[in-house]
């Protein structure tokens, strides 16, 4: 499973993350890596499962983060497909499927 598909997968908690939340997904901390993100009420934690160390980011940060995350993902996802299919670039409306 590539990078972009694993990230797609958890759309809902990227999107909406609470707090208590906590899943593992690829995210790019000093290069991608593998990581467990937890959400609390003011901080959460995104703690790499191979090396590195653990970062703390308030939360709202880290909302955004993840919201970028997701959006790349979704960006790279649409570009792929448009060029599979032999277009140059992404349909005007490719937004529309990953929301």
């Amino acid at each position: 499973m590539s990078t972009t598909e694993s990230i797609l997968e958890h759309k809902e908690q990227l999107l909406s993350s609470k707090s208590g939340d906590s899943f593992t997904i690829p995210f790019y901390l000093q290069g991608w890596r593998i990581c467990e993100i937890s959400m609390g009420y003011k901080k959460g934690k995104v703690k790499p499962l191979e090396g590195g160390r653990a970062h703390s980011y308030k939360a709202k940060k880290l909302k955004e983060e993840l919201k970028k995350t997701y959006w790349f993902a979704a960006r790279n996802d649409a570009t792929i497909k448009a060029w599979a299919s032999g277009r140059k670039r992404r349909p005007k409306n490719w937004e529309e499927k990953y929301r």
